[in-house]
């Protein structure tokens, strides 16, 4: 089950990384983006 986590959790990261990047790229997320990291 340790395994699982760790992958499920890598995958998440790579998720939010991923759309992370995608939300710095759109303009209109800036805000979002901002008020998400804080």
């Amino acid at each position: 089950m340790i395994a699982e986590n760790c992958l499920v959790l890598k995958l998440g990261w790579l998720l939010i990384s991923f759309f992370s990047i995608l939300y710095r790229k759109m303009p209109r997320s800036r805000g979002i983006s901002n008020n998400h990291l804080t």
